[in-house]
């Protein structure tokens, strides 16, 4: 299930994701962007620390890499398609495939401090 989920998010956010490439590339942005390889991933893990499981799966013909913390209960799922750093498309719970919305996962995870954000929240 958290596959096909994330696929559909990715089909779906995938045109959002390159208008705002495009946006980016258009407003002289793109290289802050294309440097920070990492992207929210890293940012993710610079504020809330090393996760428990940290790995990538080729899913649906893609890289989606899946961020874990045990303790909140948090699995965030990230992809590079379309864009040059890792973008978040999907946040479940980790011990199942429960769907779980941006505002609690921020909720479980105060060091992100309200930056968990998917590729459908941007402009």
């Amino acid at each position: 299930m958290k596959r096909m989920l994330a696929t559909a998010i990715l089909v779906l956010g995938a045109a959002s994701s390159d208008t705002a490439l495009i946006s980016a590339q258009k407003s002289g942005a793109a290289n802050t962007r294309a440097t920070a390889q990492g992207g929210e991933a890293a940012k993710l893990i610079g504020k809330c620390g090393k996760p428990d499981k940290d790995f990538t799966k080729v899913e649906g013909g893609q890289s989606i890499r899946h961020i874990i913390y045990k303790k909140q209960n948090v699995e965030l799922m990230y992809s590079r398609q379309g864009v040059p750093a890792w973008v978040l498309v999907g946040i479940f719970k980790a011990n199942g495939d429960e769907n779980m919305d941006k505002e609690e996962a921020n909720r479980r995870l105060p060091c992100a401090a309200g930056s968990i954000r998917t590729v459908l929240d941007r402009p």
